[in-house]
C-alpha cells in the first residue's frame, strides 16, 4: 500500500512492501475500514486523505475504481507497477469484495450480537493464494 521511497512506509520497509508486492499479497487490505465502518462502534473516523485544500476526503478503498482514479496503491506513477493489466485490476477487486463482506461479517450488527458485548478486533487470516513473493 505504500509508495517506495516516500513517508508512508509500512514497518519502515520500501523494498518488501511495496504496490507491486501487495498486488499478489491480499492481507494488508484486510486492515482497510470502509466508510461508516468506524461508526458502528461509536468511534470517530480516521481521517486518512486530503483534498488539495487540506479539507478532508472519504474515500471508499473497498472499490477498486477509488484506487485508479486517485492514482493509490499500483495506479501511482512510482509504484513500481508499469502497466496495471485487466488481471491485476480484476484480483484487486476481488480482494476489495472479500475484504469488505469479512469486516462486515465483524461488526455486531451482522452478528446478533450487543455492541457492548464484541470489543474491536483484528484478524489476519489466509486464503492459501498463491504469491508471487516469498519469504
Amino acid at each position: 500500500l505504500s509508495l517506495r521511497g516516500h513517508k508512508n512506509k509500512l514497518v519502515l520497509n520500501t523494498t518488501m512492501v511495496t504496490p507491486k508486492v501487495n498486488l499478489t499479497n491480499p492481507s494488508a487490505y484486510f486492515m482497510l475500514a470502509y466508510p461508516g465502518e468506524r461508526e458502528l462502534y461509536n468511534k470517530p473516523n480516521r481521517i486518512q486523505f486530503r483534498d488539495e485544500k487540506n479539507d478532508p476526503v472519504e474515500l471508499d478503498l473497498h472499490m477498486a475504481r477509488t484506487w485508479k482514479e486517485r492514482k493509490l496503491g499500483v495506479y501511482h506513477p512510482n509504484s513500481g507497477v508499469e502497466t496495471v493489466t485487466a488481471k491485476m485490476e480484476e484480483w484487486l477487486q476481488t480482494v476489495l469484495d472479500k475484504v469488505h463482506e469479512f469486516r462486515k461479517g465483524l461488526l455486531p450488527e451482522n452478528s446478533g450480537l450487543k455492541k457492548e458485548d464484541c470489543p474491536p478486533i483484528c484478524v489476519l487470516r489466509g486464503d492459501h493464494s498463491d504469491t508471487e513473493f516469498g519469504f
